[in-house]
């Protein structure tokens, strides 16, 4: 995902003095590689800077800044994610104080396959100007493929500095996390639900520890291939020989290697089909993206082959591949303890295959993980550490809340408490479609529980009933328990699909209203306190 950008930027020797703070605040690790990044070149250009998670910024100080770069994406539905939530709440708040001496800048990011691309991003840009701080420059919006629009960013940001002086030719790079990562080796590889539609995979991966120091609630990134079966399908509609000698980077490769490792096959966005419309003149896929919602419905579970086959033209391969997304990096939610599995990591995945999303149709990643990978094959990733994520200190009570392979991240929690031979009180609520089949990992959590390691467990099975159970339905069901366990000062970590989430969330404020006695409005406070008090934890997608 990371493909290096290397820019030389011809600039000025002597530069503006003051301290630079650079905020971030992200879900998925990339606003912090941005700002990481910055911080290094920036000061290679003897600029003073500090990069700080915007967590753990003291709110106090913003009324003390001169300069302050932002780099913040948007969750969800339009959503600040974790790490900038309380900034966020602030800075558009009444509390928020005039800042008439500060010079700033945005990077945003975002996808722009999702109806709020870029939302916070722009609340904080339009904010902050509001309060009367002075932009350096104009905000930059930054898509899945965020590599050279943050390169641009950054170049305008030094502009923003310059002063006569003698000029300097220097590199900015921006690694590809992947080529810098490590490579690790498929130990083990397993069906957790073997002979179902939708299997589920345990994998286990093998590297050197020292390389890879991660811990429980952490993820990785790692670069998959594309389906054979998508591969081929889009050669045959492109009339091509995959064997054909394409252009791409600058370098002249196989048809088929280039569509198979180089360019994002399962994911369409916005900006590619306005980019296809240029290139064929349809006139019917003009009037889709004139149409938001219409848009968006067509963007899910579709791939680059079922918009060749819905509008048909004559495209040469090599000018499909110039407009195609380089292929972008998955990222997983660690399953293992580095202390009870050290050297190995493991990781739970889903096969998304035809089943799921129709005929000819594949997860990127989850089918190169769960179906074209074997034991003893090798694979490069990228440890993205979740701040956000990790366990509290001390005995401090945890409730986890998870749906399918939201498992993950709670099975390291356990086996983390496990190797510690310490018995914090916890409680996990899970929830898949049906016991028999997807009850992931049972023996391990029975186990757990004969232990005492495992305080408490509740499950949903969704389909094992002619009404469905969720989660969200335990969570109501066990409502005073749960109040309890609030009231306690337990912290709340939910990993799983969004929608789950937002459901999740209905659950517990109704919780705080019928067993906590709040009424609408307090328990939608409490809720934002918990989150404010750093109780709450999502890992969501």
């Amino acid at each position: 995902m990371f493909t290096s950008i290397i820019k030389r930027i011809r600039k000025k020797a002597a530069l503006e003095p003051g301290m630079i703070t650079l905020l971030y605040g992200g879900q998925s690790g990339n606003s912090a590689f941005i700002a990481q990044k910055a911080k290094k070149y920036l000061e290679k250009r003897d600029l003073a800077v500090r990069a700080v998670n915007m967590s753990r910024y003291p709110l106090e100080q913003l009324k003390e800044e001169s300069h302050l770069l932002v780099v913040v994406s948007t969750h969800g539905e339009g959503d600040p994610p974790d790490a900038a939530r309380k900034f966020h709440k602030y800075l558009l708040s009444g509390e928020a104080p005039q800042l008439g001496k500060l010079k700033y800048a945005v990077c945003a990011m975002g996808d722009s396959s999702y109806e709020h691309f870029c939302k916070v991003g722009k609340e904080v840009d339009a904010r902050l100007n509001e309060l009367g701080a002075s932009r350096l420059m104009q905000r930059t919006d930054c898509d899945v493929e965020f590599q050279r629009p943050a390169a641009k960013w950054l170049e305008g940001v030094l502009s923003a500095y310059q002063k006569n002086g003698k000029e300097k030719t220097i590199d900015f790079e921006l690694d590809d996390q992947p080529e810098s990562g490590v490579e690790a080796t498929v130990k083990e590889r397993y069906a957790l639900n073997e002979g179902q539609e939708e299997e589920t995979f345990h994998i286990a991966l093998s590297m050197n520890a020292a390389d890879f120091p991660y811990r429980p609630g952490d993820s990785v990134s790692l670069v998959p291939e594309n389906h054979e079966e998508i591969v081929n399908k889009l050669i045959h509609l492109l009339k091509a020989d995959g064997n054909t000698q394409v252009v791409f980077n600058e370098k002249r490769l196989p048809l088929y290697d280039v569509l198979k490792y180089q360019v994002e096959l399962t994911r369409l966005s916005k900006k590619l089909l306005g980019r296809y419309q240029k290139l064929t003149g349809n006139m019917e896929l003009g009037q889709l993206l004139d149409d938001q919602q219409a848009l968006f419905s067509y963007l899910d579970k579709r791939n680059v082959n079922d918009l060749l086959e819905d509008f048909p033209a004559s495209v040469s391969a090599e000018a499909l591949i110039a407009i195609l997304q380089k292929l972008q990096v998955r990222f997983y939610s660690i399953a293992s303890s580095e202390l009870q599995t050290p050297g190995e990591l493991h990781l739970i995945v889903r096969m998304i295959g035809p089943s799921v999303l129709g005929s000819e149709r594949y997860g990127t990643c989850s089918s190169f993980l769960g179906g074209q990978l074997n034991v003893g094959d090798r694979v490069r990733m990228q440890l993205i550490p979740n701040e956000g994520f990790h366990l509290p200190q001390g005995s401090t009570p945890v409730i986890m809340i998870s749906a399918g392979t939201g498992i993950a991240p709670f099975r390291a929690f356990l086996q983390e408490w496990e190797a510690q031979k310490v018995q914090p009180e916890n409680w996990l609520v899970f929830g898949e479609k049906h016991r028999q089949h997807n009850f992931y990992y049972r023996d391990e959590w029975a186990e757990w529980l004969g232990k005492g390691t495992l305080k408490r467990m509740d499950l949903a099975f969704s389909r094992d009933q002619d009404e469905k159970f969720y989660v969200q339905h335990q969570i109501l069901q066990q409502g005073e328990e749960f109040q309890n366990w609030l009231n306690r000062g337990a912290h709340i970590y939910l990993c799983g699909g969004l929608a789950m989430g937002r459901e999740v969330e209905q659950a517990i404020r109704k919780v705080m209203m019928n067993a906590g006695s709040l009424s609408e409005t307090e328990a939608k406070t409490a809720l934002e306190q918990l989150k404010e008090e750093g109780r709450w934890h999502t890992d969501l997608y």
